[in-house]
């Protein structure tokens, strides 16, 4: 009686949070040490971290890479002037690998650390069907940059809903794969939630894109996501209207979840109210809208350069 009194009054050992099954990036043929050392904090909460890149990428990135990074090559056809992994080749190419459909995933670009090792697991997961964050940029000195709200950075899911994100037309490392991530799940049906605190951290850079290429993909979003017809004459204007909408959407106070609350129930995101939104706004000639030649000076809003 008093063994087990005893037993009872005793601290129970911490129980160790769920590890991420893999952690998916795709990393870039250059400042690899760089991302080498982004990878690194992942690694106490992920079985398996692994970059997915064409072959004339892994012919680069292998000899460089540790033994815990797991290489994978595929062939695909390279788009806007450099090897971007298509986001429906990283879905098809991850549905081969074996994962058992409660196996834990998360998705990010090779450049994010998480701010401290472990700070995010499996556990998480409890109570949403995708998780979502976005990044602390850091100047050159890591000096805090504040929340980066127009993009997001990491994902998080199980492995069951991989064919999700089979979306043709969208690329890691360019504009709009990060919406088209949270927004398919939205528009299935799924709880979505978004991390409000600072889980990821990024070293603000240039951009690696052009207002072209995020205006061409833009378009395909509008018509992807909500069925827009864009044309020429109106593509800048209706997409930044897209732009502004998608990510207040996804910023919504309702889908806001903090770690001493990631374990609580998030109510399900209207998507089909976001769509008749776009859908209303993009039929109608709102005089709210910027004209077209101020579009370069909107999109400057959804990036931020490096400081000096």
């Amino acid at each position: 009686m008093f063994r087990r009194l005893a037993s009872a009054l005793l601290p129970r050992p911490a129980e160790r949070a769920a590890l991420v099954r893999m952690h998916i990036t795709s990393m870039a043929p250059r400042n690899i040490e760089r991302q080498l050392e982004c990878l690194q904090s992942w690694r106490a909460s992920s079985d398996r971290i692994c970059t997915i890149n064409h072959p004339r990428e892994q012919a680069v990135l292998g000899p460089l890479l540790p033994d815990w990074v797991e290489a994978i090559p595929v062939e695909f056809e390279p788009r806007y002037g450099k090897d971007y992994l298509p986001l429906s080749m990283l879905c098809r190419t991850v549905a081969k690998m074996g994962l058992s459909p409660n196996d834990i995933v998360t998705i990010a670009n090779s450049d994010i650390s998480l701010r401290e090792p472990g700070l995010l697991s499996g556990d998480d997961l409890a109570h949403c069907d995708l998780l979502y964050a976005s990044r602390v940029d850091l100047d050159k000195e890591g000096n805090s940059l504040g929340p980066f709200l127009n993009g997001f950075d990491v994902f998080m899911f199980n492995a069951a809903d991989i064919h999700l994100l089979d979306a043709d037309g969208y690329y890691l490392g360019l504009p709009w794969w990060d919406y088209v991530v949270p927004l398919v799940f939205a528009k299935e049906g799924r709880k979505i939630g978004r991390i409000d605190e600072p889980v990821i951290t990024h070293k603000a850079h240039d951009i690696d894109w052009s207002y072209e290429n995020w205006l061409a993909l833009g378009a395909s979003f509008s018509a992807d996501l909500f069925g827009l017809n864009v044309t020429a004459k109106q593509s800048e204007r209706r997409i930044q209207m897209v732009a502004k909408q998608s990510k207040a959407f996804l910023n919504n106070a309702r889908l806001r979840v903090r770690s001493s609350k990631r374990l609580k129930r998030v109510p399900r995101a209207d998507f089909g109210k976001l769509q008749r939104s776009v859908c209303e706004a993009g039929s109608a000639r709102s005089a709210t809208l910027q004209p077209a030649g101020g579009v370069r000076a909107f999109l400057s809003k959804y990036v931020r350069k490096a400081t000096s």
